[in-house]
């Protein structure tokens, strides 16, 4: 497998009830590595939160994780771009 270069982030989430939406509290700056396999399988770039409780009060909270690669476009340009996506958790109460 060819290494490909990639990045993820990751994100606490708060539901912030008054206005019925998903607000991010806590999140990590992309972390950029290269993606492919070594002796221990498949290897690429990770982050970690560490938060001590609840960062936006009591309330519902869920993870939100980002995965990219970089990948070549060519149609009639040629350029490179950042493709993936992005996934929630389930969600879960939290007190202080």
């Amino acid at each position: 497998m060819v290494a490909v270069e990639a990045r993820t982030r990751l994100e606490l989430r708060f539901w912030d009830d008054p206005h019925q939406t998903w607000i991010t509290c806590l999140s990590t700056d992309w972390a950029y590595g290269t993606t492919g396999n070594s002796q221990w399988g498949p290897t690429g770039p990770a982050a970690y939160l560490d938060y001590s409780g609840p960062a936006c009060g009591p309330g519902w909270y869920a993870t939100r994780t980002y995965a990219e690669i970089h990948r070549l476009y060519s149609n009639y340009d040629i350029f490179w771009y950042w493709y993936g996506g992005s996934t929630t958790s389930g969600y879960e109460w939290a007190d202080q």
